[in-house]
């Protein structure tokens, strides 16, 4: 994972790149841009809320329905395609309830005070993908950046030496001599 400052340097990038570039290209942020902030506004559309299970949908090469595809728990699948419709699943009652049944009482950490709550919903709902299973908070929020800075003195960093890295992350090893020995062109 990036830090929140890595990330709040990206949102600047994505800013500056927009404005560098608006005659000639079209530049915004992806839903996990940020939310409510200032920043957010001048990267990306107007942040209403997760829209999974309300507006849009997503397959997976197994056939299963998830409201989202970035979706990666168990809990988000709704159903399969090759078990059941689409049109039924759509409109089962019971699918998709963490935005189809959003209470804010469901959020979690900084959100849950937050005076844009009902209107942001917590962010992308993903992050309970990165953030574990009960998380309705998304660690990525510009606003929360913007208005009470980074978490702790690691978020606030955005450059790291090789072996901070090596320790902060699972780096891919090396493969054994013999697969190279065997695969070798």
């Amino acid at each position: 994972m990036i830090t929140e400052a890595q990330f709040f340097e990206i949102a600047k990038f994505i800013r500056d790149t927009k404005v560098k570039y608006s005659n000639n290209i079209y530049v915004t942020g992806a839903d996990v841009a940020g939310y409510m902030s200032e920043l957010a506004k001048s990267i990306q559309h107007e942040w209403k809320g997760c829209q999974a299970g309300l507006s849009v949908l997503g397959i997976g090469s197994d056939g299963t329905i998830r409201g989202c595809l970035s979706q990666q728990l168990d809990k988000f699948i709704e159903g399969n395609i090759r078990e059941r419709s689409l049109i039924d699943i759509w409109n089962d009652e019971n699918s998709f309830y963490y935005n189809r049944k959003f209470s804010c009482s469901m959020l979690t950490g900084y959100c849950k005070e937050c005076e844009y709550a009902s209107t942001c919903k917590g962010g992308c709902s993903r992050s309970s993908s990165t953030e574990g299973e009960h998380c309705r908070c998304n660690p990525y929020c510009l606003h929360k950046i913007e208005k009470e800075g980074f978490s702790n003195i690691m978020q606030a960093r955005t450059k790291f030496e090789q072996d901070e890295i090596a320790e902060m992350y699972n780096p891919i090893r090396e493969l054994p001599n013999e697969f190279y020995e065997k695969y070798r062109p």
